[in-house]
């Protein structure tokens, strides 16, 4: 796990050594109710949108999120970035922007 902060945005990166990934399932990886293949759907119990939620919450803070694996039995390495900047006039700190009266 490693945290840090490139240029303009907070960068949180997850590598393991687990199962790895084809380039098919990273293309689909985000997509709701995906659970990478045949072998990880035995092995692991889930709905398949833990990762779809993830992206949708990284997005809405305009920031991306990127899966990567050099292949099947090579582990994988899961980027989240986001940008860092100062709420922007008539914007709150909870990120909902203030309407004027």
């Amino acid at each position: 796990v490693r945290l840090g902060k490139e240029d303009n945005e907070v960068v949180f990166q997850v590598e393991d050594n687990g199962m790895g990934l084809t380039p098919e399932q990273i293309r689909v990886l985000f997509n709701r109710y995906q659970r990478g293949g045949r072998q990880a759907e035995r092995l692991i119990q889930g709905t398949g949108l833990g990762l779809a939620i993830v992206k949708e919450i990284v997005e809405a803070h305009g920031g991306a999120v990127r899966a990567m694996s050099p292949g099947p039995g090579q582990g994988s390495t899961f980027t989240v970035r986001v940008p860092v900047q100062a709420p922007e006039e008539g914007q709150q700190d909870n990120g909902h922007r203030s309407q004027a009266a």
